[in-house]
């Protein structure tokens, strides 16, 4: 036994670190949710279950590895050590998501006017993913709650039906920030959504048809596989907040034009990890609008390409500067310019939204519930614009909730089983059998969580 995969610190140690954990956060969370009423109901549950899910995922790990009789094989790459950190790490962040939830929505804590808007986002929340529940593509017994946070990705959910969505607390004073919830929303259907598949009488996780169809029909263009998520967010966030979303992303990239409201900025063209391209991103809503048929689609089109005109226009040696920046992002693009690799780049980003669309919605857009709010006028200000959309926004109702909840613990076996069955399939593993140790390939899955956090903080 190589000595990089014995465990150097005994499941004594670990367990005391997850014993640290559920003593000094979980269970004092668990007692202050528990005593008080309305939405602290539906939190003390989720507390509840998730206490339960995190136990028995540690133990299978530490009792697995630690255990005078172990049931895992150890991995070379992945000591024992490193998995129970890991676990510990993945653990700790969502105990910190849970407490920073509860303590926004304590009495005393953030003012009145703050408090006001968390239950307008819930409500604007509960509007943007009730066609994914209409649909079947969510558990019917979802329960929404939104907190102010960073923007933080939509994660996959293992331990209960439940939609914790992040916006920004400038949506306080800034009306128009709440529209981040609906690209919130997209996040969780993409993680946590399925979509039927009549002919096998069955569904396919969203991210996974994702994934297959990038991989089959546009594998030559891996940057789109990279964006692949948020790409889905945007789609699904335009379809149902329309021309106020599409506006709002376009601002958004304009804001990556630091020092001037026209001069584009290498920022534009920075290629990041998992977001799009800001100088191609509006284009994303924009191809959403021209297939829901939106009457202002051509005129937020017109916009967004003479702001993109004239920011290229303010350097006379940008275009050859953007085109190598081009290639640097996106590979072996077509086109020996700016203007014709960017074309290309249009198109290829267009045809994968219409893609997701075909899947989404397909032929019936008119029949999509895109939110009530106003479109875009070309006669009026930009500032007049947003007035009004701030105003719809403004007028939105708090969210009401039911007095009682529905069960929304998910067991962890149920979880294990489930993700097991689905990564053996797909992969030609074998089931460990009873009084076998498992293989790594067979535990593996279980350590990946299929996508549980985004990131994971240190151990609290």
């Amino acid at each position: 036994m190589s000595p990089s995969t014995v465990s150097s610190v005994t499941f004594a140690v670990w367990n005391a670190h997850w014993q640290v954990i559920q003593e000094v956060h979980l269970n004092p969370l668990a007692y202050e949710t528990g005593s008080a009423t309305g939405i602290f109901d539906l939190l003390h549950d989720a507390v509840e279950a998730f206490h339960t899910f995190a136990d028995h995922h540690f133990h299978f790990f530490a009792r697995g590895f630690l255990s005078t009789s172990p049931t895992l094989t150890l991995s070379p790459q992945l000591p024992p050590d490193v998995v129970l950190d890991h676990l510990l790490g993945r653990i700790s962040q969502e105990v910190h998501r849970l407490q920073q939830i509860a303590v926004q929505r304590m009495n005393g804590f953030l003012p009145g006017v703050a408090l006001r808007e968390l239950a307008r986002a819930d409500a604007l929340a509960a509007l943007a993913l009730q066609p994914a529940l209409e649909c079947g593509w969510l558990h019917p017994r979802t329960q929404i709650v939104t907190y102010f946070d960073r923007l933080i990705p939509g994660y996959r959910m293992p331990y209960g039906h439940l939609a914790f969505l992040s916006l920004p607390s400038s949506a306080v004073k800034v009306p128009r920030d709440l529209l981040a919830v609906l690209h919130e929303a997209g996040h969780h259907v993409y993680a946590n959504g399925t979509l039927p598949v009549e002919e096998a009488a069955q569904s396919i996780a969203i991210r996974g048809w994702v994934e297959k169809t990038l991989h089959q029909d546009f594998a030559q263009h891996p940057w789109l596989m990279r964006w692949a998520a948020e790409i889905f967010a945007d789609v699904y966030g335009c379809l149902i907040g329309g021309e106020a979303l599409a506006l709002n992303t376009q601002l958004q990239a304009q804001v990556c034009a630091v020092g001037s409201s026209t001069a584009i900025t290498p920022h534009l063209l920075a290629d990041a990890p998992h977001r799009p391209v800001p100088f191609f991103r509006p284009e994303i809503a924009l191809a959403v609008l021209r297939r829901l048929g939106t009457p202002g689609a051509a005129v937020l089109a017109g916009r967004w390409g003479e702001w993109q005109e004239d920011a290229l226009a303010a350097f006379d040696e940008a275009p050859a500067l953007y085109h190598t920046m081009l290639r640097a992002v996106f590979g072996d693009v077509e086109g020996d310019s700016f203007d014709s690799a960017a074309a290309h780049i249009r198109a290829v980003l267009s045809g994968f939204v219409e893609a997701l669309l075909d899947a989404l919605i397909g032929e019936d857009t008119g029949g999509w519930p895109t939110l009530d709010l106003p479109g875009f006028d070309s006669s009026r200000s930009e500032a007049d614009n947003w007035k009004h959309t701030n105003a719809a926004l403004k007028a939105l109702p708090q969210a009401e909730r039911d007095v009682t909840y529905p069960a929304i613990n998910i067991e962890w076996e149920a979880w294990r089983k489930r993700i097991c069955a689905r990564v053996y399939a797909e992969a030609s593993i074998i089931p460990p059998t009873d009084g076998t140790r498992w293989t790594v390939e067979q535990w593996m899955p279980i350590y990946l969580a299929d996508g549980w956090t985004a990131e994971a903080r240190p151990r609290l």
